[in-house]
């Protein structure tokens, strides 16, 4: 597949990312893949590539908001089947008390989708 990658941080105007042939993802247990369909990229993936904030693993592809549309099951994914339009948020957790945190649970969450934190290179 084709990705934007990050190697080296530097200035955007000195164009850091380079567009390049990298793997498929393989899902793993209660994983999905997601075909992109959007992606957005936010002001700290720009502060990332600038040097702003820490790469902590490179190379990296940027962009954490995504809507796409469901490509690959991992093993005990009960919830979504391929080709389900799904929208991804940067958010890993919440307390899972209210109606909105137990949407956003249901639709992401408990599918382990990858977060900023994961993403980037932090522990979980």
């Amino acid at each position: 597949m084709k990705a934007w990658i990050l190697e080296k941080q530097s200035n955007m105007e000195e164009k850091p990312l380079r567009l390049m042939d990298v793997p498929k993802p393989v899902p793993k247990e209660q994983e999905v893949r997601v075909q992109i369909q959007a992606c957005g990229i936010c002001r700290t993936d720009i502060h990332i590539a600038e040097g702003d904030l820490p790469m902590k693993k490179s190379p990296l592809i940027l962009g954490h908001e995504i809507v796409g549309k469901v490509d690959e099951i991992g093993p005990g994914v009960k919830h979504l089947k391929k080709r389900d339009p799904v929208g991804i948020s940067w958010l890993f957790s919440t307390c899972g008390k209210n109606h909105l945190h137990h949407i956003i649970i249901e639709a992401c969450l408990l599918l382990r989708l990858r977060t900023i934190q994961i993403i980037y290179g932090g522990e979980m």
